[in-house]
């Protein structure tokens, strides 16, 4: 495993990208930490994946989403809709304005 060491650039540039201000104490400690985690990270580039195939999950989960169609017992007409409207005005809701 070859190890990456992040230039104090790149962890700037990280940190600025966060909109986060780094001392140099901490920008010496988040150099040495972020290099840790990238190399550990790059074990994943030795693994032999060869006779894997692509997959998006692995669970075996389906589609769980019924067809989307309007169910007659779960709909209401307008005039029940606007039956518990606090305020309505010509057959619509009335709300304060948003501004």
């Amino acid at each position: 495993m070859s190890e990456y060491i992040l230039t104090k650039a790149e962890v700037q540039r990280v940190a600025k990208l966060a909109r986060i201000t780094l001392s140099q104490e901490e920008l010496a400690k988040f150099q040495k930490q972020l290099s840790a985690v990238i190399g550990y990270a790059s074990q994943m580039n030795e693994v032999n994946t060869d006779s894997v195939l692509p997959t998006a999950q692995v669970t075996g989960l389906k589609n769980t989403y019924r067809e989307d169609s309007p169910q007659k017992d779960q709909s209401l007409n307008h005039r029940q809709a606007l039956a518990n409207a606090p305020d309505q005005q010509d057959g619509y809701f009335k709300v304060k304005p948003v501004l």
